[in-house]
């Protein structure tokens, strides 16, 4: 495969590299975690020889983030601090103890979802699996306050550092400029850095997936409420944005009733109608789907091999990503 790809040029990505994550899938190259990072835009597939470059900027940001965003009041509070708001008994949301305390209270909501990711996989009990992913979690969760850490993200961030975790190589010589292709290779390989390269995949899908975890607040303020009582009077006939008790759709429900009411309709009359006879919502058997990207409906063997077709796709048609990011369809 590393014979492909060079003699391949820039184009391999685009014919070869893709044909196969969809033909037969990635597993028996060996770089999976290769082809994703080229696939999700990780990695720029015309520039192979700036690959080292790119891991090393990546990684570099990666332990910035995790250095700025992990809270330890004991060692970034001045020792000058006024110490009525700096103490860990203190009810100051300003404190950076309170911070610390709501950085712990996630941690141990993102372990009990650890503890019940694949739990018959030995790999995925393996302490320093799970501290990978705690990180990896933490760090996005806390980069992105928005949405923060939502139960399912464990889901799609296991396949990943599985691929990060299995590609991984001992790069011997590892202080020196790559000389080749193959230290090259072997620099984007680096196992000290499964960590740093699973956050930049997960991060790159999540681009994408992130609206998909977003809530709407379900309580309406009285002045919302009032705001929309006057919108209905102006729409007597029922319209929905002037529903008092209308809730917007998330990108989510968008999405699955796409799926349903327009997708389904067209592909398949009979099941759509059946479907809606006995009340079927899309979101009762879609919004998993979509959210997760199949991550719970089959082995995650199953799964990597699905997403090799489904990275390859976004790589090959970038124009329906941003569809997809624009239209929710």
């Amino acid at each position: 495969y590393l014979g492909q790809i060079r003699a391949g040029g820039e184009s391999y990505f685009e014919s070869l590299g893709r044909k196969t994550a969809f033909k037969q899938g990635l597993r028996q190259s060996g770089l999976r975690s290769l082809y994703w990072k080229v696939f999700l835009g990780v990695l720029d597939h015309r520039e192979h020889r700036n690959w080292p470059r790119d891991c090393e900027e990546s990684r570099q940001r990666y332990e910035q983030l995790r250095d700025e965003l992990s809270m330890n009041p004991d060692e970034k509070v001045p020792a000058a601090a006024d110490l009525a708001v700096n103490n860990p008994l203190s009810t100051n949301e300003e404190s950076p103890w309170s911070q610390f305390f709501h950085d712990n209270e996630l941690c141990e909501t993102i372990k009990l979802d650890l503890d019940r990711t694949h739990p018959e996989r030995d790999f995925f009990q393996q302490d320093d699996v799970q501290k990978i992913m705690l990180n990896v979690l933490f760090i996005w969760g806390k980069m992105h306050p928005e949405y923060g850490y939502r139960q399912g993200m464990n889901e799609l961030l296991s396949p990943l550092v599985l691929a990060v975790y299995r590609d991984a190589e001992v790069r011997p010589n590892s202080d020196k400029t790559p000389s080749d292709d193959v230290d090259a290779l072997l620099c984007v390989l680096d196992r000290r850095y499964i960590e740093h390269d699973t956050f930049a995949l997960f991060e790159s899908v999540m681009n994408v997936m992130a609206q998909y975890f977003a809530m709407v607040e379900t309580r309406v303020s009285a002045k919302e409420r009032e705001a929309r009582r006057r919108q209905k009077e102006l729409t007597p006939f029922g319209d929905e944005a002037g529903d008092e008790n209308h809730i917007p759709e998330t990108p989510i429900t968008s999405k699955c009733n796409y799926v349903h009411h327009t997708l389904l309709r067209e592909l398949d009359q009979q099941l759509y109608s059946h479907l809606n006879a006995v009340d079927v919502q899309p979101q009762i058997y879609a919004l998993r789907w979509f959210r997760l990207v199949f991550a719970r409906e089959f082995h995650i063997e199953d799964v990597m091999r699905v997403w090799d077709a489904i990275f390859a796709y976004s790589f090959a048609h970038p124009a329906d990503k941003q569809n997809n990011n624009n239209n929710n369809n």
